[in-house]
């Protein structure tokens, strides 16, 4: 019966979960088998060919899942190549495509419980739940921007810290961890464990990268050793995506050989695949030689620095030197200095003439009563002199002396005849009184002045 064919009757058709369930209570009874019919979501599709050499044919594997509950297909085809295998059931025969697996219950070699399938239909055009979420986020992302080159961080070449966010159980870290030591480039490795599958996984890788980034890492991988691609999921989520994505460190992820490259490849700084190949990037085979001579060259140019330093701060401190003795700041100071001396000379000098005018002032005090008496003395007898002179010169003297005062008639003092006429009235003014009088006759005579 083909992928594609309509079982003719009604069938009971299991979920997963079902079956498991179903499968556990028929080991618990011892019934294991007959055919069942469970839908699912497929997952780690792989198809690879028979081991015996002698055979013509090809396993096809898958798990089919349905949430948390997951149960492992094989299916053996006959006279097909691994290439053609996925064919025959349709293109939609891929991981996340959901369809109704019939086959028979058993118990391989192993002792793990599995489905033997017998035929396969695909729901049409129909994806799981898990697959839906991956895609939305993947084309969310691819419309952002963040699978753009431009948006990458640099890998560093040769990276003397390394840190590897991986499980402490797997092989990864001991493959890592020999393909760097085989260098021997003297590379320091920081190692942050954290689950690489399963419901903790996204949670304990982003706060592994986190941790390492404030360690001061020079570059980050973040992997595991491969596996089925439904034990890669956590790298599928947005958790890890976005803390690779926001990590200000480089990022190189090994997540292991797979068909399709997961989120966090596609968002990563550079997808290295593998612990070999992270190895080979990051550290190539001339790694020892390139990294002594580079450190020769560090130890060089050092020197250098150290030295062109060490000639431009004593240049720098006789410049700082200059400067202090010109700044404004120094030139502040000493003209506060110099005020200051001013001010105190000044200051000294006011003291002495105020102490010198003060003994002057006190001898001063002391001559000044002398001074004055005879000053005043002198004063007294001149005095004296002139009163004796106005005394002798004064009109009313020489009134006494038989002397008269004549005026006119205007009141104005009559010197000369030629001043009043026959007839005229004058007064004359004596010492004890006054006389007015005519004039009868005016003569003029000459009268000797005096010397």
């Amino acid at each position: 019966m083909t992928s594609n064919e309509k079982p003719e009757k009604k069938e009971k058709i299991f979920s997963v979960s079902e079956l498991r369930s179903g499968a556990n209570l028929s080991l618990q009874l011892g019934s294991v088998g007959g055919l069942v019919a469970v839908r699912g979501e497929l997952g780690s599709v792989n198809a690879v060919p028979f081991k015996d050499p002698g055979k013509n044919g090809t396993t096809v594997s898958f798990n089919l899942k349905e949430g948390k509950a997951s149960v492992k297909c094989i299916e053996f085809k006959w006279g097909i190549r691994a290439e053609d295998a996925g064919r025959i059931h349709g293109e939609g025969f891929r991981d996340g495509a959901v369809a109704i697996v019939y086959g028979e219950v058993a118990i391989n070699d192993w002792g793990a419980f599995q489905l033997k399938v017998e035929r396969i239909r695909l729901e049409d055009d129909e994806i799981g739940e898990w697959e839906k979420k991956r895609r939305e986020l993947d084309e969310r992302f691819e419309k952002l921007g963040y699978y753009r080159k431009e948006n990458k961080k640099e890998v560093p070449r040769y990276p003397e810290i390394i840190g590897i966010v991986t499980s402490g159980n797997g092989k990864a870290i001991t493959d890592f961890v020999e393909h760097i030591r085989a260098r021997e480039a003297g590379q320091k490795i920081l190692f942050r464990p954290a689950a690489v599958q399963g419901d903790l996984a996204p949670a304990q890788i982003s706060e592994a990268i986190m941790a390492l980034e404030s360690y001061g890492v020079d570059v980050i991988v973040v992997g595991r050793g491969g596996g089925d691609k439904d034990d890669l999921r956590a790298f599928d989520t947005e958790e890890v995506a976005e803390a690779i994505r926001m990590c200000t460190i480089p990022v190189v992820t090994a997540i292991g050989h797979t068909a399709d490259a997961s989120i966090a490849d596609k968002i990563s700084d550079y997808p290295a695949g593998t612990p070999t190949a992270v190895g080979l990037y990051l550290i190539p085979k001339d790694a020892k030689e390139r990294l002594d001579e580079i450190r020769k060259e560090t130890n060089r140019l050092r020197l250098s620095m150290m030295s062109g330093l060490k000639s431009r701060r004593s240049g720098l401190q006789r410049q700082e030197t200059r400067l202090a003795q010109f700044a404004p700041e120094k030139r502040l100071h000493l003209m506060r200095e110099q005020t200051a001396r001013l001010r105190e000379r000044m200051d000294h000098r006011m003291e002495e003439r105020i102490r010198s005018a003060q003994e002057r002032c006190r001898d001063l005090n002391a001559k000044l009563p002398v001074l004055m008496d005879g000053r005043l003395t002198r004063i007294r007898h001149r005095y004296e002199l002139l009163l004796e002179k106005l005394r002798v010169r004064s009109p009313i003297e020489r009134l006494r002396g038989g002397y008269g005062f004549v005026t006119g008639a205007d009141g104005h003092a009559v010197t000369s005849v030629g001043q009043v006429r026959e007839r005229d009235e004058i007064s004359v003014r004596l010492r004890d009184g006054r006389i007015t009088a005519g004039v009868k006759t005016v003569s003029a005579e000459a009268i000797a002045q005096e010397e």
